[in-house]
Formats: C-alpha cells, structure tokens, sequence
C-alpha cells in the first residue's frame, strides 16, 4: 500500500500510524460502497431479466394475445439452447476423433447432420427475429416446416454413434446431448403446436 510507505517514512507514534491506517480504509470502504451497490443492482436485473420469463406480458400489438407473446418467448429461449446443445455436440465430436476414440469415417458422417441441425436453429432464429411481435398459426407452421427434419437428423446421430463410438462413457455422453437437444426440439415443436 502506498500509504503505509508514505506512513513509515513519517516520524509518527506507532498510534498515529495505526489510526491514519484506519482513515484510509474507512475512505477507501466509502468508495468500494458505490461499485458493490452497482453490482447487486445489475445481478439483481440480470437475474430477474432474462433467466425468468414474464409472468405477464403488456402493451401488445393488436391482434396478439399474451399466450402467443410467451410461446414465442419461449420458442426464442429454446432455440439458444439449440444452438448451445449443436455446439457442445460439435466439440465433443471432435475431440472423440481427436482423441481416437472414433474415425474420419464417423466425423464425416456427423458432422453435416450436426450443420444441418445448426441451420435449422439459425434459420428459425432469423425468421422469429424478422416478426417478433407475431406468433401466430403462420409463423408457427413455419417454424414446424423449418425443424421438419430435425428430429430424423438427430435420429440419425443417435444411431451412427452405436457404431461409430468405441467407447461407452462417450457414447453416453455423446446419446445425453443428443436426447437433451431432442427434447428442446420437441419443446419448440410443442410451443408451435396448433
């Protein structure tokens, strides 16, 4: 600390010394108090804000009620998951192969499926980011059009894994990502449902 030096170089009582100590640190806790407040604020926004849906939803467009404003809320929150599920499934795919415990032969074969599922999930992202205030049956169905083959996709890479993992613990991690992205999609499915 720059004012103990400052401090010791003072010809003070050892009392003197100890009390300028402790006024630095009350002004220093004065000014540490402003950033601390600031950050319970902001984690206290971010933990209200965007982990935890709206209980109630106002100032709607015409024409759109509340249930359709939460299921694209929801419909929106589940395609990041999407996004996150493809990611980590890509990465974890690639170090299996990096660490030999599956071939060329099975990355090839994963790997289009998985860009497949990508462009679905970015796609729909895009066309909900275009009509944000619309959930209607039309968006809805587009939606269903876009995640059509999705699921025999992830169907597909539950199956080439059988053969194509060598090892069991990666096999099961690798069918977890994929029963967990499976559910996402039939969640996002369910929230288009007619």
């Amino acid at each position: 600390m720059r004012g103990t030096r400052k401090a010791l170089s003072n010809p003070k009582t050892p009392i003197q010394f100890i009390r300028s100590l402790k006024d630095r640190l009350k002004r220093k806790d004065a000014t540490m108090r402003k950033p601390r407040i600031l950050a319970a604020v902001l984690l206290a926004i971010a933990l209200n804000g965007c982990g935890a849906r709206v209980a109630h939803v106002t100032n709607l467009p015409a024409g759109v009620t509340e249930q359709q404003a939460k299921n694209y809320d929801a419909a929106v929150a589940n395609l990041h998951k999407i996004a996150l599920i493809t990611s980590t499934a890509r990465q974890t795919i690639i170090n299996l192969r990096n660490q030999g415990i599956t071939d060329d032969a099975y990355l090839r074969l994963t790997l289009p499926l998985i860009a497949k599922i990508d462009e679905a999930e970015l796609a729909a992202s895009a066309y909900l980011r275009d009509a944000p205030e619309y959930f209607a049956e039309p968006q809805k169905q587009r939606i269903r059009d876009i995640f059509a083959n999705v699921l025999a996709q992830i169907e597909q890479l539950n199956s080439a894994g059988v053969t194509g993992i060598k090892n069991p613990d990666s096999l099961k991690q690798v069918n977890g990502l994929l029963t967990e992205l499976a559910g996402v999609v039939n969640l996002v499915l369910s929230l288009t449902s007619p």
